[in-house]
């Protein structure tokens, strides 16, 4: 079983597979529950349509990072927005992982290199999964709101950590209830 996961997760670079398949085949090889990781994702980015072609949503510019100065900009810019590619404040790709804080212990490299390699779908879905996978790990006996709470602000007990876990809460629901409406064949 395995085996096939690893696979499949080396041939999504390859084979058109949708990202939310990608997502929960990363998420389950790394023992993270696919709603879980599907969810977060959904809550960093879904509001950014999979394409977008105007360079600009809700006032964010793609491919630049507002309120950091150590950020190259021009390295940074794409021709057009996707959930992929979407910076804001050194968050990153459909996860929007904080490069500040991830490129070092994820092995990204440099921040420039980080930055750009985030960018590329595939790195960032395993980024965004490890980092749920590490906080999972390292606070074994956290409730998986808990674990959403500290991946959007490093801790628990905060409002905007609670205000964060409410949404991916929400969206885990709203993915189970989907589910199982869809195996009803609704």
């Amino acid at each position: 079983m395995m085996t096939v996961l690893l696979l499949a997760v080396h041939l999504a670079r390859w084979v058109a597979v949708s990202p939310d398949a990608e997502i929960a085949a990363v998420a389950i090889l790394r023992g993270v529950p696919p709603t879980l990781a599907l969810s977060v994702a959904d809550v960093e980015t879904g509001n950014v349509p999979e394409e977008e072609t105007d360079g600009q949503r809700d006032g964010v510019s793609v491919g630049s990072v507002r309120d950091n100065d150590y950020v190259d900009r021009d390295n940074l810019a794409v021709p057009h927005i996707t959930r992929d590619t979407v910076v804001y404040r050194g968050n990153v790709g459909r996860f929007q992982i904080r490069a500040t804080t991830w490129c070092h212990p994820l092995g990204l490299g440099s921040r420039a290199a980080c930055l750009r390699r985030l960018q590329d779908r595939h790195v960032n879905i395993r980024a965004g999964v490890a980092v749920l996978a590490y906080i999972a790990a390292r606070h074994p006996s956290a409730s998986w709101a808990e674990i959403a709470a500290r991946y959007n602000t490093g801790t628990t007990g905060t409002a905007a950590g609670a205000r964060y876990a409410a949404k991916v809460e929400r969206a885990m629901e709203r993915r189970l209830r989907w589910g199982q409406d869809n195996r009803r064949g609704w």
